[in-house]
Order: structure tokens, then C-alpha cells, then sequence
């Protein structure tokens, strides 16, 4: 619901030039786009286990800013790729009020590999308690 409200909020201040928010992939190919995206969300996913969820971590109390630079270093990498959705989520709300439903896989099934592979990666490699 918040992601269509946002889309909706951007449609009205932006005009339809913007595409109502919906991330796109641009200037490669579709499974190019896919491992952007998976590669994108398992490195931030990586991340939020290493600094808010593994209590062992150094920046557990204060985990905002390493996710947050880690979400800048996405955006500014895969971004200009697919626009680093990184979310189905935030890919859906801006689909249903535009009602563009091209690639729709990739913004689906791709951050949802991705979270599994960190999620897996992490359980091999750092062996949380």
C-alpha cells in the first residue's frame, strides 16, 4: 500500500514523465538485470544479518548507518541497471498504479534469491550463534 501511495504521490508532483516510480531495466539484458539484483539484495541482506541481527556484531546497537551506506553503494551501482528495487514490494506498488507489468519476474524472484543466498551465505561463513 505504501509503495502504490508513493507512486501515486510521484505521478501527481512529477507528472507521467517519471513512469509513476517503476524501476526499469536499461541498457541490459534481462537476466544481466536479474543477477543485478540478486547480487544487490544478498550483499544488503549479508549486511543487515552482520550488524542487526548477529548480536556478536560490533554495530549492533547501532546498525542504521552501515545499512544505510550499503543501500547508497546498491543504488549508486545496480540502480542505473534496474533501478535497485532490491524489494518485490517496491516494485509492485509502482506496477498496479501504472499497470506496467514488464519484467515482473526479475523484481519478484530475484530479491527473493538474493535474500536466500545471504541468508545461506551467512549461516556458512560467519556461523551466528
Amino acid at each position: 500500500v505504501g509503495a502504490s501511495v508513493a507512486s501515486l504521490a510521484i505521478n501527481y508532483i512529477y507528472g507521467h514523465a517519471n513512469g509513476y516510480g517503476l524501476p526499469a531495466i536499461n541498457s541490459v539484458t534481462t537476466g544481466a538485470g536479474a543477477l543485478a539484483e540478486i547480487l544487490g539484495t544478498a550483499l544488503l541482506v549479508f549486511v543487515i544479518f552482520g550488524v542487526a541481527v548477529d548480536k556478536r556484531s560490533v554495530a549492533a546497537s547501532h546498525p542504521g548507518l552501515p545499512i544505510g551506506l550499503t543501500i547508497t553503494a546498491i543504488i549508486f551501482s545496480v540502480g542505473p541497471i534496474t533501478g535497485a528495487a532490491l524489494n518485490p514490494a517496491r516494485w509492485f506498488g509502482p506496477a498496479i498504479v501504472s499497470g506496467d507489468w514488464t519484467n515482473a519476474w526479475v523484481y519478484i524472484v530475484a530479491p527473493i534469491a538474493g535474500a536466500l543466498i545471504a541468508g545461506f551465505a551467512y549461516q556458512a561463513i560467519a556461523k551466528p550463534e
